[in-house]
Protein backbone atom coordinates (compact mmCIF):
# COMPACT_ATOMS: atom_id res chain seq x y z
CA UNK A 1 0.00 0.00 0.00
CA UNK A 2 1.42 3.55 -1.08
CA UNK A 3 1.62 5.60 1.68
CA UNK A 4 -0.30 9.06 2.39
CA UNK A 5 0.96 12.02 2.03
CA UNK A 6 0.70 14.45 4.99
CA UNK A 7 -0.41 17.69 4.36
CA UNK A 8 1.47 20.90 4.55
CA UNK A 9 0.46 23.38 6.41
CA UNK A 10 1.91 27.26 7.77
CA UNK A 11 2.97 25.28 10.98
CA UNK A 12 5.54 23.44 8.93
CA UNK A 13 6.68 26.84 7.37
CA UNK A 14 9.51 27.95 8.58
CA UNK A 15 9.35 31.17 10.89
CA UNK A 16 11.64 33.16 8.71
CA UNK A 17 9.22 32.67 5.89
CA UNK A 18 6.18 33.64 7.89
CA UNK A 19 8.12 36.88 9.29
CA UNK A 20 8.88 38.12 5.42
CA UNK A 21 5.05 37.62 4.43
CA UNK A 22 3.74 39.07 7.69
CA UNK A 23 5.77 42.23 6.46
CA UNK A 24 4.22 42.82 3.83
CA UNK A 25 1.22 42.38 5.45
CA UNK A 26 1.07 44.20 8.37
CA UNK A 27 2.89 47.34 6.86
CA UNK A 28 0.42 50.42 7.05
CA UNK A 29 1.26 52.96 4.86
CA UNK A 30 1.84 56.28 5.89
CA UNK A 31 1.01 57.76 2.32
CA UNK A 32 -2.49 58.69 2.06
CA UNK A 33 -4.54 56.66 -0.29
CA UNK A 34 -4.29 57.77 -4.00
CA UNK A 35 -8.04 57.90 -4.75
CA UNK A 36 -9.54 60.96 -4.95
CA UNK A 37 -12.17 61.38 -1.91
CA UNK A 38 -15.52 60.54 -3.76
CA UNK A 39 -14.07 57.57 -5.45
CA UNK A 40 -16.08 53.82 -4.87
CA UNK A 41 -13.34 52.15 -3.34
CA UNK A 42 -12.17 55.24 -1.03
CA UNK A 43 -11.35 53.38 2.41
CA UNK A 44 -11.32 55.62 5.51
CA UNK A 45 -8.00 56.10 7.30
CA UNK A 46 -9.82 54.09 10.46
CA UNK A 47 -11.66 51.98 8.60
CA UNK A 48 -8.71 50.10 7.23
CA UNK A 49 -7.43 49.58 10.97
CA UNK A 50 -9.06 45.68 11.52
CA UNK A 51 -7.62 44.54 8.02
CA UNK A 52 -4.52 45.27 9.24
CA UNK A 53 -4.10 43.48 12.33
CA UNK A 54 -6.47 40.28 11.31
CA UNK A 55 -3.06 38.04 10.77
CA UNK A 56 -2.73 38.75 14.44
CA UNK A 57 -5.59 37.09 14.96
CA UNK A 58 -5.10 33.72 13.57
CA UNK A 59 -3.45 31.96 15.95
CA UNK A 60 -0.65 32.09 19.11
CA UNK A 61 2.20 31.40 16.51
CA UNK A 62 1.53 34.77 14.35
CA UNK A 63 0.00 36.64 17.16
CA UNK A 64 3.98 35.48 18.77
CA UNK A 65 5.65 36.76 15.22
CA UNK A 66 3.35 39.36 13.76
CA UNK A 67 3.41 41.64 17.10
CA UNK A 68 6.86 43.05 16.99
CA UNK A 69 6.16 43.95 13.29
CA UNK A 70 2.67 45.45 13.70
CA UNK A 71 4.82 47.88 16.22
CA UNK A 72 7.63 48.31 14.00
CA UNK A 73 6.34 51.15 12.30
CA UNK A 74 3.16 52.64 13.65
CA UNK A 75 1.16 54.94 11.36
CA UNK A 76 -0.61 57.79 14.18
CA UNK A 77 -3.36 59.44 11.75
CA UNK A 78 -5.13 61.60 14.91
CA UNK A 79 -4.22 61.93 18.48
CA UNK A 80 -6.46 59.31 19.64
CA UNK A 81 -4.35 56.76 17.64
CA UNK A 82 -0.74 58.60 19.53
CA UNK A 83 -3.01 58.09 23.05
CA UNK A 84 -3.45 54.79 22.29
CA UNK A 85 -0.10 53.62 21.31
CA UNK A 86 1.29 55.15 24.89
CA UNK A 87 -1.35 53.08 26.68
CA UNK A 88 -0.23 50.20 24.65
CA UNK A 89 3.24 50.58 26.29
CA UNK A 90 2.13 51.77 29.61
CA UNK A 91 0.44 48.43 29.78
CA UNK A 92 3.27 45.95 28.06
CA UNK A 93 6.47 47.67 28.19
CA UNK A 94 8.29 45.12 26.22
CA UNK A 95 6.46 46.29 23.08
CA UNK A 96 8.57 49.62 23.23
CA UNK A 97 11.70 48.36 21.84
CA UNK A 98 9.66 47.47 18.85
CA UNK A 99 8.88 50.82 17.53
CA UNK A 100 11.69 52.28 15.15
CA UNK A 101 9.46 54.71 13.81
CA UNK A 102 6.73 56.52 14.34
CA UNK A 103 4.08 58.22 11.07
CA UNK A 104 2.21 61.28 12.69
CA UNK A 105 -0.60 63.08 10.72
CA UNK A 106 -1.96 65.54 13.58
CA UNK A 107 -0.18 67.31 16.12
CA UNK A 108 -0.73 65.44 19.58
CA UNK A 109 0.26 66.65 22.96
CA UNK A 110 0.38 62.77 24.00
CA UNK A 111 3.82 62.46 21.92
CA UNK A 112 5.77 64.09 24.47
CA UNK A 113 5.18 61.22 26.49
CA UNK A 114 5.54 58.48 23.86
CA UNK A 115 8.74 59.36 22.38
CA UNK A 116 10.52 58.37 25.85
CA UNK A 117 9.71 55.66 25.75
CA UNK A 118 10.90 54.32 22.27
CA UNK A 119 14.55 53.64 22.89
CA UNK A 120 15.10 52.40 19.39
CA UNK A 121 13.28 55.24 17.49
CA UNK A 122 15.72 56.51 14.26
CA UNK A 123 12.98 57.65 11.79
CA UNK A 124 9.82 60.72 12.95
CA UNK A 125 7.77 61.53 10.26
CA UNK A 126 5.61 64.16 10.60
CA UNK A 127 2.56 66.18 9.52
CA UNK A 128 2.86 70.20 10.26
CA UNK A 129 -0.82 71.42 10.80
CA UNK A 130 -2.08 74.35 12.76
CA UNK A 131 -2.71 72.48 16.22
CA UNK A 132 -6.41 71.81 17.64
CA UNK A 133 -6.23 72.94 20.95
CA UNK A 134 -8.35 75.19 21.88
CA UNK A 135 -6.11 76.21 25.03
CA UNK A 136 -3.52 78.70 24.82
CA UNK A 137 -0.59 79.01 26.42
CA UNK A 138 0.79 82.54 27.84
CA UNK A 139 2.68 84.37 25.43
CA UNK A 140 5.55 87.40 25.88
CA UNK A 141 4.39 90.50 24.99
CA UNK A 142 3.97 90.79 21.12
CA UNK A 143 4.06 87.05 20.83
CA UNK A 144 0.80 85.13 19.05
CA UNK A 145 -0.10 82.84 21.85
CA UNK A 146 0.78 79.07 21.88
CA UNK A 147 -1.75 76.24 21.71
CA UNK A 148 -0.45 74.16 24.80
CA UNK A 149 -1.04 70.71 22.91
CA UNK A 150 1.84 72.42 20.27
CA UNK A 151 3.59 72.86 22.61
CA UNK A 152 4.11 69.64 24.51
CA UNK A 153 3.80 68.46 21.12
CA UNK A 154 6.93 69.74 20.07
CA UNK A 155 8.80 69.25 23.25
CA UNK A 156 8.75 65.63 21.92
CA UNK A 157 11.28 66.42 19.83
CA UNK A 158 13.94 66.74 22.15
CA UNK A 159 13.06 63.68 24.03
CA UNK A 160 15.53 61.62 21.68
CA UNK A 161 18.96 62.31 19.82
CA UNK A 162 18.75 58.81 18.09
CA UNK A 163 16.95 60.16 14.79
CA UNK A 164 18.63 59.17 11.77
CA UNK A 165 15.92 59.66 9.39
CA UNK A 166 13.59 62.73 9.22
CA UNK A 167 10.27 63.28 6.72
CA UNK A 168 8.45 66.44 6.74
CA UNK A 169 5.09 66.86 5.97
CA UNK A 170 2.40 69.69 5.89
CA UNK A 171 -1.01 70.76 5.89
CA UNK A 172 -1.01 74.47 7.06
CA UNK A 173 0.65 77.27 5.82
CA UNK A 174 4.02 77.62 6.73
CA UNK A 175 2.95 81.74 7.66
CA UNK A 176 0.47 80.68 10.52
CA UNK A 177 2.08 80.79 13.98
CA UNK A 178 1.60 77.46 14.84
CA UNK A 179 3.17 76.00 12.11
CA UNK A 180 6.59 78.70 12.15
CA UNK A 181 6.35 77.47 15.98
CA UNK A 182 6.76 73.85 14.93
CA UNK A 183 9.49 74.27 12.28
CA UNK A 184 11.41 75.70 14.62
CA UNK A 185 11.19 73.45 17.36
CA UNK A 186 12.18 70.84 14.67
CA UNK A 187 14.91 72.68 13.39
CA UNK A 188 16.02 73.20 17.33
CA UNK A 189 16.25 69.48 17.94
CA UNK A 190 17.59 68.87 14.25
CA UNK A 191 21.00 70.49 16.13
CA UNK A 192 20.83 67.75 18.55
CA UNK A 193 20.27 64.72 16.15
CA UNK A 194 24.06 64.34 15.09
CA UNK A 195 22.77 60.84 13.57
CA UNK A 196 20.91 62.29 11.46
CA UNK A 197 21.76 61.16 7.90
CA UNK A 198 18.47 61.85 5.45
CA UNK A 199 15.75 64.67 5.37
CA UNK A 200 12.35 64.19 3.27
CA UNK A 201 10.70 67.38 2.61
CA UNK A 202 7.64 66.69 1.08
CA UNK A 203 6.88 70.12 -0.20
CA UNK A 204 8.55 72.63 -2.37
CA UNK A 205 10.96 75.12 0.49
CA UNK A 206 10.45 78.93 0.11
CA UNK A 207 12.01 81.73 2.17
CA UNK A 208 9.09 81.83 5.01
CA UNK A 209 10.09 82.56 8.55
CA UNK A 210 9.12 79.12 8.98
CA UNK A 211 11.71 77.37 6.99
CA UNK A 212 14.26 79.92 7.79
CA UNK A 213 15.12 77.83 10.82
CA UNK A 214 15.09 74.66 9.33
CA UNK A 215 17.45 75.45 6.55
CA UNK A 216 19.98 76.87 8.63
CA UNK A 217 20.15 73.32 11.56
CA UNK A 218 20.06 71.31 7.76
CA UNK A 219 23.24 73.03 6.30
CA UNK A 220 24.83 72.23 9.62
CA UNK A 221 24.02 68.71 10.53
CA UNK A 222 27.29 66.76 10.33
CA UNK A 223 26.45 63.38 9.20
CA UNK A 224 23.24 64.47 6.86
CA UNK A 225 24.42 62.85 3.19
CA UNK A 226 20.84 62.91 1.28
CA UNK A 227 17.77 65.50 1.09
CA UNK A 228 14.97 64.64 -0.76
CA UNK A 229 12.15 67.55 -1.49
CA UNK A 230 10.45 68.88 -4.77
CA UNK A 231 11.74 71.07 -7.24
CA UNK A 232 10.66 74.59 -6.19
CA UNK A 233 8.92 76.62 -9.03
CA UNK A 234 10.64 80.00 -9.29
CA UNK A 235 14.44 80.29 -7.90
CA UNK A 236 15.16 80.69 -3.93
CA UNK A 237 18.11 80.19 -2.14
CA UNK A 238 16.71 77.72 0.15
CA UNK A 239 18.26 74.60 -1.51
CA UNK A 240 21.70 76.40 -2.20
CA UNK A 241 21.66 77.05 1.27
CA UNK A 242 21.65 73.80 2.19
CA UNK A 243 24.44 72.85 -0.55
CA UNK A 244 26.54 74.29 1.78
CA UNK A 245 26.73 71.36 4.05
CA UNK A 246 30.21 69.65 3.30
CA UNK A 247 28.73 66.15 4.23
CA UNK A 248 25.60 66.50 2.02
CA UNK A 249 26.63 64.14 -0.85
CA UNK A 250 22.88 64.50 -2.93
CA UNK A 251 19.71 66.40 -3.16
CA UNK A 252 17.04 64.27 -4.95
CA UNK A 253 14.32 66.39 -6.43
CA UNK A 254 10.75 65.56 -7.64
CA UNK A 255 10.55 65.88 -10.69
CA UNK A 256 13.94 64.41 -11.64
CA UNK A 257 15.82 68.10 -12.97
CA UNK A 258 16.60 66.34 -16.44
CA UNK A 259 12.73 65.87 -16.58
CA UNK A 260 12.25 69.46 -15.83
CA UNK A 261 13.28 70.93 -18.78
CA UNK A 262 13.79 74.87 -19.29
CA UNK A 263 13.07 75.13 -15.45
CA UNK A 264 12.41 78.55 -14.14
CA UNK A 265 14.50 77.28 -10.83
CA UNK A 266 17.08 75.43 -12.33
CA UNK A 267 17.93 78.57 -15.02
CA UNK A 268 19.65 79.79 -12.13
CA UNK A 269 20.68 76.98 -10.30
CA UNK A 270 23.01 76.01 -13.28
CA UNK A 271 24.86 79.29 -12.06
CA UNK A 272 26.02 77.51 -8.96
CA UNK A 273 28.16 74.55 -9.59
CA UNK A 274 27.90 72.34 -5.98
CA UNK A 275 23.94 72.64 -6.00
CA UNK A 276 24.16 71.26 -9.53
CA UNK A 277 26.29 68.45 -8.68
CA UNK A 278 24.11 67.11 -5.94
CA UNK A 279 21.15 67.42 -8.28
CA UNK A 280 23.08 64.91 -10.96
CA UNK A 281 24.28 62.98 -7.81
CA UNK A 282 20.63 62.38 -6.61
CA UNK A 283 19.46 61.53 -10.33
CA UNK A 284 17.67 57.90 -10.81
Amino acid sequence: MPRSKSKLTFAHMPEEILERILVLVLFQSAEPSPRPSWHLYQTPPTAGHPTVISPLLVCRAWLRIGTPIHYRHPVLRTPRHVELLLRALRHTPSLAPCIRSLHLSATSPALRELVPLCHYLDTLDVTVDNGTDSNAAPAPAGEFPRDRGVIDFCEAFTKTRSIRHLVIRKTAYLTQPNAIYIFEQLAKAATRWHKLETVNVAFRLSPTPAAFALVKALAAAPRLHTLYTQLPAVWNTTLLDIAQNPALTRIVVSPAHELAGAHLFLAEAKRHPRLMDLFRAGSP
